[in-house]
């Protein structure tokens, strides 16, 4: 997301699209932030790529279509003290024929995934039920030297894979790879993308360019391929050499605070750092907060906290409690401070 707004695009977060029309041409799209404003856009074409939403999104301009569609699986993850030593992810085979990861996380963690556990969407926020984590805690224990027990446990996620619904039985067999479904409605594309995931975006995005081709033959040609994200243009791609450099830079930085800047957002560091090096609890420096509220979207606390990135797992209550506690004073700063701008 950041990347599209470099170039260009106009990034809405926590909007709904509660109306598509065709229109001459194209699409009118009307929008509703989470604060109840309403906006109308236009387009001359869409890509619905809104995961496990994409069936509703597709239903506000054409019925639904009852052999193709949706088949939602939650995946869920658990998050323990560190169970070995070593940067070794492993992969294990577990006896329902699953496979299970455990991989380092957060240097003081190990991260243990996955379940694959039908789902609806009237289920509400996905969470990982007990049955899950247990599950997770009996197959790692049967791989490692130590025991996983529910009180290992320091946080779980979960997420809801929407995979391409291709009728299999078993959860874990659905396939895991997208499907692209393209509608011509009124001379303007509308493509619909369901399942993918991170590791296969690129390709992904090549694809649905290459089904609009006929529509924009002017777009050019991909160049994704070699491109590096915001901030992953470190020289070389030698982090050490370039977290020495930045550690002399700002030598008035705690160095695992920089060392954790600079994995974070690369050769953005810089922008960070900008707004101010005053410590915030959690280990944050301020224009770290800042950054987040005007490149990232952040409007909350658990953004940062959980979302943007996971020291909340590094920090107590008492400390999450005065990060929230400080963040809301400073977004009201803000709010106050363009007020009187405008």
């Amino acid at each position: 997301a950041v990347d599209a707004a470099r170039l260009g695009a106009t990034v809405l977060t926590q909007t709904e699209v509660t109306g598509l029309n065709p229109r001459p041409g194209g699409f009118e799209a009307t929008l509703i932030t989470v604060s109840g404003d309403n906006q109308t856009v236009h387009a001359e074409a869409i890509v619905n790529s809104a995961g496990p939403w994409v069936d509703e999104v597709l239903g506000k301009i054409k019925p639904a279509d009852d052999d193709a569609g949706l088949r939602l699986i939650k995946g869920s993850h658990i998050v323990t003290r560190r169970l070995f030593d070593g940067e070794h992810a492993y992969i294990f085979q577990n006896a329902d024929n699953r496979v299970i990861f455990a991989i380092p996380y957060e240097t003081d963690y190990t991260l243990i995934g996955t379940t694959d556990v039908p789902y609806t969407s009237d289920e509400g926020k996905p969470e990982a039920s007990e049955e899950e984590i247990a599950y997770l805690c009996d197959a790692a224990s049967e791989y490692l030297a130590v025991d996983v027990s529910r009180d290992d446990v320091a946080w779980t996620y979960s997420g809801v894979r929407p995979l391409y619904d291709d009728h299999n039985e078993d959860a874990s067999a659905v396939t895991r790879d997208y499907v692209l479904d393209l509608d011509d409605i009124g001379g303007a594309p509308m493509l619909s993308v369901y399942g993918g995931k991170i590791t296969t975006s690129r390709k992904l995005g090549e694809h649905v360019l290459e089904k609009l081709d006929d529509w924009f033959p002017d777009m050019g040609k991909a160049w994704s391929a070699k491109a590096s994200l915001p901030g992953g243009d470190i020289t070389d791609a030698d982090f050490g050499r370039f977290l020495a450099e930045q550690s002399a830079k700002y030598p008035d930085i705690d160095s695992g605070i920089m060392r954790r800047l600079c994995r974070t957002y690369g050769t953005r560091v810089d922008k960070v750092l900008t707004g101010g090096h005053d410590l915030l609890p959690g280990g944050f420096v301020m224009g770290e907060i800042d950054y987040l509220i005007t490149v990232e979207w952040v409007r909350e606390a658990d953004d940062i906290l959980w979302r943007r990135t996971k020291r909340g797992l590094h920090m107590s209550d008492a400390e999450r409690a005065e990060f929230t506690d400080r963040f809301e004073a400073h977004m009201n700063s803000l709010r106050q401070r363009r007020s009187a701008e405008d």
